[in-house]
């Protein structure tokens, strides 16, 4: 069964701005959880009641793009995206197959 959970959310800031918040542990930490690391095409996501982490692959065309596909971690959710991007000026967001991406502009 194919099942897909769709949520956006338009948000004024700048392009490089928004790829910087979902680029970047800084960013992820005051966006998702303060348990994080991202780093290059990696990114790390902890909460209080997961018994794992979450890890993503991550692929990005600076000051354009953050897609985030879930490596490993919680049951259910590998090969998939468990968050929402956000994109500025109300562009959307583009899915490719499980991806959930962010553009950025």
């Amino acid at each position: 069964m194919d099942r897909s959970i769709i949520l956006a959310a338009d948000v004024e800031a700048d392009r490089a701005r928004v790829f910087e918040v979902l680029s970047t542990t800084e960013g992820q930490r005051g966006f998702w959880t303060a348990d994080c690391d991202v780093s290059g095409d990696r990114a790390r996501f902890g909460f209080p009641q997961a018994p794992v982490d979450l890890l993503a692959d991550v692929i990005t065309e600076p000051g354009k793009l953050v897609r985030m596909r879930v490596a490993s971690g919680f049951p259910f959710w590998e090969g998939s995206a468990g968050w929402p991007g956000r994109s500025p000026g109300g562009a959307g967001r583009e899915r490719d197959g499980d991806d959930l991406a962010a553009p950025c502009g």
